[in-house]
């Protein structure tokens, strides 16, 4: 089930953890139990220096900067408002996907890393679409010890996390549209944004679902699809 993505994840993720990560990086143990089974999953936390991650959030006004630059003047309340959304959501996370593309590009030679910045911004602004939605879904209370998006504007959020999906699309063709990857990272964006949503459809499943029908198949397919391709797949890619 899935081994092809399974095997490519944890064949680089070896790679990655022995050549980038380790200097940065701490493992966590986890045991619960699931369908009868006693479960303990070792992982790896990727976790960037104070300095990387100082240096990645110093680009961010450079990536995110032609969101705001629009010639309708009409549509000022939402460029005001696109800066919020995003300072709330996505600014204020580990950030440890973007930045884990930043450092893979130096890891590969690259002088200039730019392009590897704004590719690593618009993961962090895709998980932060992916979060707003999600938590209005949960009803969750808070997120990463703030007030979820949604408890602070309302029923509005749904709208704010589609601005939050489009800014990666109108970033990747701002800043790479000229470039040969522009074709292969758009397709790459929508495959992995497409196979996250499947994940997501599939936890929400969970809830109707009886007890003794939820299997560690199950579990590996919601772990795969609603995380595993965003988290792991988008970035070594």
């Amino acid at each position: 089930m899935h081994m092809g993505l399974w095997s490519l994840t944890l064949s680089t993720s070896c790679r990655v953890y022995h050549q980038v990560a380790r200097p940065y990086a701490r493992h966590l143990t986890k045991s619960y139990p699931l369908s009868g089974h006693h479960v303990t999953t070792n992982f790896l936390v990727f976790e960037p220096t104070m300095t990387q991650r100082d240096e990645f959030i110093s680009k961010y006004d450079d990536v995110v900067r032609p969101l705001f630059q629009r010639s309708d003047p009409g549509l000022a309340p939402v460029t005001k408002r696109m800066q919020e959304i995003l300072q709330y959501n996505t600014v204020g996370g580990k950030l440890n996907r973007g930045c884990a593309v930043v450092h893979t590009a130096q890891l590969l030679g690259a002088t200039n890393t730019f392009h590897a910045t704004v590719l690593g911004w618009c993961i962090e602004i895709l998980q932060g679409f992916l979060l707003v939605a999600d938590d209005i879904m949960d009803k969750s209370e808070l997120r990463r010890g703030k007030q979820c998006w949604y408890k602070r504007v309302g029923m509005t959020a749904i709208n704010d996390s589609f601005l939050l999906e489009s800014a990666v699309y109108e970033l990747l063709k701002t800043h790479l549209g000229k470039e040969p990857c522009y074709v292969k990272c758009l397709e790459l964006f929508l495959d992995v944004t497409r196979k996250t949503e499947f994940g997501q459809a599939l936890d929400l499943e969970v809830e109707s679902l009886d007890f003794t029908e939820y299997s560690m198949e199950r579990y590996d397919s919601i772990v795969i699809y609603k995380t595993a391709y965003y988290s792991f797949y988008l970035l070594l890619h």
